[in-house]
């Protein structure tokens, strides 16, 4: 995707995993799995999904709040 001066989000094939500490093991969970979106000025968006469908995930990752663990996030 191109970034435009009318492109307010974007994201190129962002995914984010996390970590989950157990007792007897260690496990990973992919909160969001390569996704590429772009939201253009003045646009209005919802964010719709089940639980662990990776909303939080990416609304923190358009705040800055967390790093994605690829792909490239452009605000």
């Amino acid at each position: 995707m191109k970034k435009n001066e009318n492109t307010a989000v974007e994201f190129e094939n962002v995914s984010k995993s996390y970590k989950i500490k157990g007792f007897l093991k260690n496990k990973e969970i992919r909160a969001i799995d390569d996704i590429s979106f772009k939201i253009n000025t003045g646009e209005i968006v919802g964010l719709l999904g089940l639980n662990g469908a990776g909303k939080t995930t990416i609304i923190k990752l358009i705040c800055g709040l967390i790093f994605s663990d690829s792909g490239k996030v452009s605000v």
